[in-house]
């Protein structure tokens, strides 16, 4: 993954946005989707504009972005529950991206 970055900045003569990189994890995990990483990554960054940007995949790397919290790994279903009951309870926390593995 390191000497992709690299590549892409050589080449484009700029940093890599979350985005892009997003979609670069994703190609990289559909090249090997019959012999799988078994990994569930989460990309976490700031646009330009300073919006923040979450995105997971599964293991061949189908994307799924969100705007408040990702959350990848045992008990996806049961943290969602309590992440999404907490951001409604708490009032300073609506529009704050979180990030929990």
């Amino acid at each position: 993954m390191p000497d992709r970055h690299n590549m892409y900045k050589l080449r484009e003569e700029r940093n890599i946005k979350p985005t892009t990189f997003g979609h670069m994890v994703s190609s990289m995990l559909y090249e090997k989707r019959f012999g799988p990483y078994f990994t569930a990554p989460v990309i976490a960054g700031l646009e330009e504009d300073g919006t923040p940007y979450l995105c997971g995949m599964d293991s061949i790397g189908a994307m799924e972005t969100a705007k408040d919290f990702m959350v990848q790994g045992t008990a996806p279903g049961a943290l969602q529950a309590r992440l999404r009951k907490r951001r409604d309870a708490v009032p300073a926390m609506r529009g704050v991206a979180w990030l929990l593995t």
